[in-house]
This record gives structure tokens, C-alpha cells and sequence, in this order.
């Protein structure tokens, strides 16, 4: 379970480093209010649904799901963080 704990910090800790970033680019006048509401419940479902997925592992192929995970929550953190960017 250890891996599991610490797969769900690194989630946490990735989705406060997005929301970070969307504050203060919000405060720095970069995005309007609206833009960063949006930004936000974003990262908000996305850190909610994979640690949801995390809470309920596959039996019989942990390895296999917990790759998957990573790769699936890794392609859709770098879409976000172009997405803020922008």
C-alpha cells in the first residue's frame, strides 16, 4: 500500500503546483476570472477521478493499472498545463 500512498501524494502535490500556477497567473492579470474558474474545476475533476481510480485498483494486474494510470494522468496534466499557458 505504501506505492498506492505515495502515488496519491504525487497527485496531490501535481495538481497544487497547477492550481499554483493558475493563481498566479490570475493574479498577474494574464487570465480573467472566468478563464481561471474554468482552469480550476479542471484540475479539480482531474485530481478527483484519478485518485477515485487509484482508490479502486484492479486486482490480479496492479503493475499493468498503476502504469496505466500514470501515463493517462501524465498526458492530461501536459494538455492542462498547455492549456494554462496559453
Amino acid at each position: 500500500m505504501a506505492s498506492r500512498r505515495k502515488l496519491k501524494k504525487s497527485l496531490r502535490t501535481i495538481s497544487g503546483e497547477l492550481i499554483s500556477n493558475c493563481t498566479i497567473l490570475n493574479m498577474c492579470g494574464v487570465h480573467d476570472i472566468e478563464k481561471t474558474n474554468a482552469l480550476l474545476g479542471k484540475v479539480l475533476n482531474i485530481h478527483n477521478e484519478y485518485v477515485s481510480r487509484l482508490s479502486h485498483t484492479q486486482k490480479g494486474n496492479e503493475k499493468l493499472f498503476y502504469k496505466k494510470l500514470r501515463q493517462d494522468f501524465a498526458k492530461e496534466v501536459e494538455a492542462l498545463a498547455e492549456e494554462i499557458n496559453k
